[in-house]
């Protein structure tokens, strides 16, 4: 993030960082952190973000262990506190850089020790389920509220668009059948593609 020319103090706001607070917290929030912002003003939008990432993973992920929340929590309380230390955006940016990554990997399962590695090329260094191991898991009214987003947004090529597929639920769905029974009947192919989770 450059400093503007003209306004010491003030950095520029990419457009996409702008587009995803926007995206994430709603329409207020694109009007406070798009075009220029101050140090401070960054500090301030990624701690939230970080407190939400830590909510969101409290709220949704369960099936884990409780030293892993404590991992997540500690990491992103840690980066939080960093975050606060920063003398200038380009440092604050820097140190996101390498937080994200730890992120990731840490909520897959861990973050990888592969230090005394020569070579990576096996595939078991990349499998991190040593303590974990993420399965995400569908109840019938999720993958129902699933196929309605992605007819929504025209994202399953082989069939009409939403309004005819509901169209047609309507009229020829069986007494009492639920949407995704009725999917599953007349679409099985499709739902299998969707669904199955076989490589």
């Amino acid at each position: 993030m450059k400093e503007v020319p003209d306004m010491k103090g003030y950095y520029e706001i990419d457009i996409w960082l702008t587009h995803l607070f926007h995206q994430i917290y709603g329409e207020s929030e694109y009007y406070q952190f798009k075009g220029v912002s101050t140090l401070a003003e960054h500090k301030k939008q990624f701690d939230k973000l970080l407190i939400t990432i830590k909510k969101v993973f409290s709220e949704s992920c369960g099936g884990t262990d409780k030293y892993h929340f404590l991992e997540i929590n500690e990491l992103i309380e840690n980066q939080n506190s960093e975050l606060k230390e920063k003398k200038s955006v380009e440092e604050l940016y820097q140190s996101l850089i390498v937080f994200f990554p730890q992120l990731c990997f840490l909520i897959i399962g861990h973050i990888p020790q592969n230090l005394s590695e020569d070579k990576l090329d096996n595939r078991s260094k990349w499998n991190l389920n040593k303590y974990r191991q993420i399965n995400y898991s569908q109840t019938r009214a999720q993958k129902s509220i699933l196929v309605i987003d992605l007819l929504r947004n025209e994202k399953i090529k082989e069939l009409d668009t939403y309004n005819v597929e509901m169209e047609k639920f309507r009229s020829h769905r069986l007494k009492g059948e639920s949407f995704i029974n009725w999917f599953i009947r007349n679409y099985p192919l499709i739902y299998i593609n969707l669904f199955d989770k076989t490589e």
